[in-house]
């Protein structure tokens, strides 16, 4: 099955929406070997899955995920490196927490910490995918103008707020389910 965009028309709608947000910097690739689309913020790239091409998806599917990344591309770099930090943060306290609490049962100063730095990372994340969620419906129904009808245009946001509702919930249990299970883990 192949997606109902091509990869060329991924990455030119991804430099279009680029040029949206006067973004002349960030790059955009294709890349085989991972199943989702992303922005790295170390390298100010994009990177498009070419096995998502590979999907047999909505064409509105695509726009909107791809508007969320180029969302990201513009967020704060200070969020994002703070972002990176507390993230990498919280997986190393969580294995110096785990290997201390094998050798002496009990460690509720670093527990603290944990659960601290743990509820910072989560909160910047959800502020920077919510954030990104977001912006990324502004930023479609802008790149659409011209192409598609007002009609059309409210169509697919239809779409979109209905898939939303569903969506967002599992998409953020999934974000921070892994960390919730850390946290479960240096509790008990």
């Amino acid at each position: 099955m192949k997606s109902l965009l091509g990869n060329k028309d991924e990455i030119r709608i991804c430099k279009d929406m680029l040029k949206v947000l006067e973004n002349n910097t960030t790059k955009v690739k294709l890349n085989k070997n991972q199943n989702a689309n992303l922005y790295v913020f170390l390298n100010d790239t994009i990177h498009l899955s070419e096995k998502q091409g590979n999907k047999k998806t909505r064409v509105e599917d695509e726009w909107l995920v791809i508007a969320h990344e180029c969302i990201h591309s513009i967020q704060s770099k200070t969020l994002q490196w703070l972002n990176f930090i507390l993230s990498n943060l919280e997986i190393i306290i969580f294995v110096i927490a785990i290997i201390l609490k094998l050798f002496f049962k009990e460690n509720n100063i670093l527990t603290t910490i944990y659960v601290l730095v743990l509820m910072c990372s989560i909160t910047l994340r959800l502020y920077l995918e919510l954030n990104a969620i977001i912006k990324s419906f502004k930023l479609t129904n802008i790149y659409l103008l011209g192409k598609k009808t007002k009609e059309e245009r409210i169509k697919i946001f239809r779409y979109y707020k209905n898939k939303i509702v569903i969506t967002v919930p599992l998409f953020v249990i999934g974000l921070f389910g892994i960390k919730i299970l850390r946290l479960v883990l240096i509790i008990i």
